[in-house]
C-alpha cells in the first residue's frame, strides 16, 4: 500500500470519479491514498479516461462509451437507481454493478416534509401577498390532522413514513410484502390498494422505481 501522502504507483487501481461535484473525488483521495483517482465532469473527459478506468464512481453509467472500458471492473453508482446501466445490460458480463440505497432517506424525507407543509399552507400564496405588502388571515388545519400516503416503503418511504407519523399525521402505506407491520404506518396495504390509499390521503408520495 502507497503511504499516505505519496503517489499512487502507476499500477494501482484507477477510479474514474464522474461528478460536478469535487467532494467525491477529494474524499476517495484522502481516505484511500493507494488508488489512482481521475475525474470527469463532461463528455469529452469520459471518453478521455475511460480507456484508464477499474472503478466507476458517479451517478449515471456512460453507456454510450462503455465499449471503450476494457479495465472496467466495478460500477459504483452513488444514487439508489442504476437504470443508465439498461441500455447495455446484455453486455455488462462480470462488471459488479452497486448503488447507495439507504442513505438517501433522511434528506428526502427532509424535501418531502417541506414541500407538503409548503402546500398545506399555500405558501406561494403567501409570498405573493407579502410581496405586495398584504396580509389575509385564513384558517388552516393543523398537519397532525392530514393523511399522508406512501406509495412504496422501501427505505426511503419507510423514512418518509416515520417523519410523516412523527408530525402527527395519519399514515397509510403501500408495500409488495404486507406481512410485516412498517414502523410510522397505521394501515399497510398490498399494491392492489393503491384506489384506497388515493381516496383517503390529502397528500401522497410516490417513493417506487
Amino acid at each position: 500500500m502507497t503511504p499516505p501522502g505519496s503517489t499512487p504507483a502507476a499500477d494501482a487501481v484507477t477510479v474514474l470519479v464522474i461528478h460536478p461535484a469535487d467532494a467525491y473525488a477529494t474524499q476517495v483521495r484522502q481516505r484511500c491514498p493507494n488508488l489512482r483517482v481521475l475525474t470527469a465532469s463532461d463528455a469529452l473527459s469520459i471518453e478521455r479516461h475511460i480507456a484508464e478506468a477499474d472503478v466507476i464512481l458517479g451517478p449515471r453509467f456512460p453507456a454510450e462509451v462503455f465499449d471503450k472500458a476494457h479495465r472496467l471492473r466495478w460500477f459504483q453508482c452513488t444514487n439508489a437507481g442504476v437504470d443508465t446501466v439498461l441500455p447495455i445490460r446484455d453486455r455488462v458480463g462480470d462488471l459488479i454493478i452497486t448503488n447507495a440505497r439507504g442513505i438517501h432517506g433522511e434528506l428526502i424525507t427532509d424535501y418531502v416534509m417541506a414541500g407538503i407543509t409548503m402546500v398545506h399552507w399555500d405558501f406561494p400564496r403567501f409570498m405573493r401577498e407579502q410581496a405586495r405588502k398584504e396580509w389575509h388571515a385564513r384558517p388552516i388545519a393543523p398537519l397532525g390532522e392530514r393523511t399522508l400516503g406512501v406509495v412504496g416503503l422501501g427505505s426511503i418511504g419507510a423514512a418518509i413514513a416515520r417523519r410523516g407519523k412523527s408530525a402527527g399525521m395519519t399514515v397509510i402505506g403501500t408495500k409488495r410484502d404486507t406481512s410485516q407491520p412498517v414502523e410510522g404506518v397505521d394501515t399497510l396495504l398490498p399494491p392492489s390498494g393503491l384506489d384506497e390509499l388515493l381516496r383517503l390521503s390529502d397528500f401522497v408520495v410516490l417513493a417506487v422505481p
